[in-house]
């Protein structure tokens, strides 16, 4: 094989012996002239570097499943020399197989020029040196034979007198095209040649590169990955003031209290009764306030269900249960552990994904509980009821996640929601005195929509992590197995890309910090958008709901607005005997500032009615302006907005509304 040096390979053959090397090497460019034979040198090449680039792939798949230690996420810079020495290696090796293939394929067509297409057919009499005619026939010396020989053996032909040239002549060979000059032709061999060299070696160093690259921006997620470590971090550095990282924890019970109401309804003896196609109905806590009018079928069976829901409430609606519950809301501090382990995503792995079903139902039985009270008038139970449902709501926010902060907005709605329809039937003094502490101690309490924000970003961030930490996780981008199976359920991001790990680090970084920024703007100015702006799959996937949570805190301070006005509003009423004439005369009575409407930054629209006219016997009408800024008086028009973030020109959001 000639690879560092040039050997002469046609002393091979003892037939040459008595040639120049001059003439030999000109025989030996005369054999591989074929265009068949360059193919066939070309198709090895090709061939052995396929094999090397497939081996290599096998080895590299077989390296990181067997050896993470070695090559995983965390390995240090001599293990990545040492991938690219075996790179080098095995490319390197397959350029020496090609070498060796090509001077074996030019050994055999030199072997067969000489032994078989350079003897006499008749006679077998070596023709070498022997005059080679236009048509490459040589008359055998010996017999006299004509045969017909390769036309490289004209490189060794001598004339009648002994003296060597050139045979065929140049007017028996096969003429080119015009453009193909013997000065283009050596330019195409010369660049050919370099070609062939620069391509596999440039595809060698890209795939070199991007293997390094992988692995290096591997260690550098698996080194940023905040991990359980970061939630908990972030979860102990917002205990209110006071509160030690060991004070007792509301989530310590949780689950347990959470079971032994199952064993109450369990023990509660009523029949499970069916619907009236003969299908279980199922308890339904927060139907037990509903007023259910018609006998309709579907009338029906609210019926059933609501007495059947009552029926096992009633049954232990004085258990200590729920002094257990009133406890656990009661306790400093509301952790919830945030577990999961370094293979799986945090976006699959959020603890509050199964909580959050318990939070809500534990709420739909506290409403269930506030309407049985006001149906008893029963102040005390109604206070803890109510006392326990903005306690959960408060548990759920606690947590550094949008999803627990949207939960804990769902359940404090659903309170107040039990407070304003008790504050639209006229109540008397003891029960403002209930309801008024509660409205007040929800204004006093932060907002936790920044906290939340703060928290959805290391969600985010340790996502990211968890993607680009494993070069085989994210090596064919977002077409990789784990990341399809991470967002193959997201609908519209099929024209998105995984890109780098350093990109997406960056893009999540400024796109929170402008969230936090902006949410402390007035809804009526502020704008959050989300990342309909990047070509990022994981960030597009992942805060795309950000606004969302954004209107929902929204809606939450405009209704809890309402709440406290209303309860001032009945104590004008309860002190002077009638409504008052505008909110200024209310808000110069109460004790502390009334709320703004978040939208229009002054105090909410009131406007008094007279009861006999009113659907629904009102002496006022409370309502925001809502999204569009634009006050219509508290008009209703058809239909109702059921959300404040509903712009809309003609209506306005009413807050004691009974049919919303």
């Amino acid at each position: 094989m000639r690879l560092f040096v040039k050997s002469k390979i046609y002393r091979a053959f003892p037939e040459l012996d008595a040639f120049s090397d001059e003439r030999c090497e000109r025989f030996v460019r005369a054999a591989r002239r074929p265009v068949w034979f360059r193919a066939r040198v070309v198709a090895g090449g090709f061939l052995a570097f396929l094999l090397a680039s497939a081996a290599l792939g096998v080895a590299a798949h077989l390296a990181e499943e067997n050896a993470p230690a070695t090559f995983g996420p965390r390995s240090p810079l001599w293990a990545m020399l040492l991938i690219l020495f075996v790179t080098l290696f095995v490319y390197c090796a397959a350029g020496v197989a090609w070498l060796w293939s090509r001077d074996w394929m030019l050994r055999r067509r030199i072997r067969r020029v000489l032994r078989t297409r350079g003897h006499c057919h008749s006679c077998g009499y070596l023709l070498l040196g022997a005059t080679v005619s236009a048509t490459h026939e040589i008359s055998c010396p010996e017999c006299g034979f004509t045969t017909a020989v390769d036309p490289a053996l004209g490189e060794l032909s001598s004339d009648a007198s002994g003296r060597t040239h050139y045979q065929p002549s140049e007017a028996s060979l096969r003429r080119g095209p015009k453009w193909l000059t013997p000065a283009r032709r050596r330019w195409i061999r010369r660049w050919s040649k370099r070609v062939a060299v620069a391509v596999p070696a440039l595809l060698l160093v890209l795939v070199v590169s991007y293997e390094v690259l992988l692995r290096i921006q591997a260690d550098a997620a698996a080194k940023a990955r905040p991990g359980p470590e970061g939630f908990l971090a972030l979860q102990l550095s917002h205990l209110p003031p006071g509160v030690q990282p060991d004070a007792p924890n509301s989530w310590d019970v949780f689950d347990s209290l959470r079971a032994r109401l199952g064993s109450l309804e369990t023990a509660a003896g009523v029949p499970h009764p069916n619907d009236t196609q003969g299908n279980p109905i199922y308890l339904d806590y927060s139907s037990i306030g509903q007023d259910i009018k018609g006998d309709s079928e579907q009338e029906q069976n609210a019926r059933i269900a609501q007495a059947y829901s009552k029926a096992v409430l009633s049954s232990f609606a004085s258990d200590p249960l729920f002094d257990q519950l009133e406890e656990m809301v009661h306790r400093p501090r509301h952790v919830l552990p945030f577990t999961w382990s370094r293979s799986a995503s945090p976006a699959s792995s959020n603890p509050s994904l199964g909580t959050g079903a318990s939070l809500r139902y534990l709420a739909r039985l506290m409403v269930g509980r506030m309407d049985l009270a006001r149906e008893r008038n029963n102040l005390a139970m109604f206070d803890q009821s109510l006392d326990i449902d903005l306690g959960l709501a408060r548990m759920s926010s606690s947590q550094p996640t949008l999803i627990n902060y949207l939960i804990g907005i769902a359940i404090e709605s659903i309170g107040q929601g039990r407070m304003r329809i008790v504050l639209m039937d006229s109540p008397s003094q003891a029960w403002l005195d209930v309801l008024e502490p509660h409205a007040w101690r929800l204004i006093d309490e932060p907002d936790q929509f920044e906290y939340a924000l703060k928290g959805e970003q290391l969600m985010v961030t340790d996502t990211i992590c968890w993607a680009f930490e494993q070069p085989g996780r994210c090596r064919f981008g977002r077409f990789s197995p784990d990341i399809a199976n991470l967002f193959g359920a997201f609908s519209g991001l099929e024209t998105k890309r995984l890109g780098f790990y350093w990109e997406n680090k960056s893009f999540i970084d400024r796109s929170f910090d402008a969230y936090i920024k902006q949410a402390a703007q007035p809804p009526a100015t502020r704008t959050i958008s989300a990342s309909d702006d990047t070509s990022l799959l994981i960030p597009a996937a992942l805060d795309y709901l950000i606004p969302n949570f954004a209107n929902s805190r929204d809606q939450r301070s405009t209704e809890l607005a309402g709440t406290i006005t209303m309860i001032r509003i009945e104590r004008y009423r309860l002190a002077h005997g009638h409504y008052p004439q505008s909110l200024q005369d209310v808000a110069a009575e109460s004790p502390r500032p009334l709320p703004l409407d978040p939208y229009s930054g002054h105090l909410l629209g009131y406007k008094r009615v007279d009861p006999a006219t009113d659907p629904h016997g009102r002496g006022y009408i409370l309502y925001s302006v809502a999204a569009d800024g634009v006050d219509n008086q508290g008009r209703t028009g058809k239909e109702r907005l059921y959300s404040p973030n509903k712009a809309s020109k003609d209506v306005d959001f009413i807050l004691n509304d009974p049919d919303r």
